[in-house]
């Protein structure tokens, strides 16, 4: 994930690596696992006209290191530094990748991260 590696470097965040975006579909949660980590090479999942998938990286302002409760799903850091969880849903056409969460920009200062 290219945009997340860049926002990554600039920011100096780390990315929790043991959540990822997943594809949408008949359930909710099926395959492809979206990846927030770095991919190795060979790795890549091919994007077909038809997926619908999540982005869902979670930012971590101190190390990846993380607990979760006993509920299952919550996290917390174990250095106590924040976090920070977004979430785009995107579908593939014949022509392009399209995302349906995008907000709507009201004035051009919106576009502080064109180009991530």
């Amino acid at each position: 994930m290219r945009g997340v590696r860049d926002i990554r470097q600039v920011y100096g965040f780390e990315v929790l690596e043991d959540f990822g975006g997943h594809g949408i579909g008949r359930k909710f949660h099926q395959p492809p696992v979206v990846s927030h980590a770095e991919a190795a090479a060979g790795s890549d999942t091919q994007l077909l006209p038809g997926y619908v998938f999540t982005l869902e990286p979670i930012f971590l302002a101190g190390h990846k290191n993380t607990t979760r409760a006993a509920d299952g799903w919550s996290v917390t850091t174990d250095d106590g530094a924040l976090a920070s969880h977004f979430e785009h849903t995107v579908g593939v056409t014949e022509s392009h990748c399209r995302v349906f969460t995008e907000a709507k920009k009201e004035k051009p200062e919106d576009d502080q991260l064109e180009g991530f």
